[in-house]
């Protein structure tokens, strides 16, 4: 399987940093970390391909833990920002712009929980095959997918031609989280 050519990938990894570099491959905690998952991957597999998985009881629990360990790995990636200021530069942007990003989201949140128990409280849901305004929470699903523009159509068109009435607090909904709130973060 995949598994396998993965650790043996892993393996030969290890073994070419031996061989490079001798026991010095130890001195950097990546590589340590590199040997150690490695391990774990490789004994993980012949437990996984052992005999039998009832005969090991808790060691498959083992399994799921070390190949949850393995992503770790995925850290290594963050080696390519000494190398790369503009990801570095990129990526610190990101980092700051969280805050604003964050008040954005509560704002959006708020918005949406107080035009959720509005439409809840308003909206017949017999005009739907679907109950979008059943409850709280599918009115707020429900107005998650009018803010991006998913369903716009199907859920507008019906309550446009039996409650006419609630279409321009369906417009305030779409303008203050679409083509405000939405584009503040972008």
């Amino acid at each position: 399987s995949i598994e396998i050519i993965f650790n043996i990938f892993y393996i030969l990894e290890v073994v070419f940093g031996f061989v490079h570099e001798g026991w010095r491959y130890l001195c950097d905690a990546w590589h340590i970390s590199d040997v150690l998952i490695t391990g774990f991957g490789v004994s993980a597999l012949v437990v996984q391909l052992g005999p039998s998985q009832a005969q090991h009881g808790g060691a498959m629990e083992a399994v799921k833990v070390v190949r949850m360990i393995r992503l770790v790995r995925l850290l290594r990636i963050m080696r390519l920002m000494k190398s790369r200021p503009e990801l570095v530069m990129v990526l610190s942007g990101l980092a700051r712009s969280m805050k604003s990003l964050v008040w954005v989201l509560l704002l959006l949140s708020i918005t949406n929980f107080c035009f959720a128990v509005f439409f809840t409280a308003t909206v017949d849901n017999d005009i739907f095959d679907q109950p979008y305004f059943g409850s709280t929470v599918a009115s707020s699903l429900t107005l998650i997918d009018i803010a991006i523009l998913a369903e716009w159509g199907e859920i507008v068109r019906p309550v446009m031609k039996d409650q006419a009435v609630l279409l321009p607090f369906f417009f305030i909904f779409l303008l203050v989280t679409s083509f405000g709130m939405l584009n503040v973060m972008i």
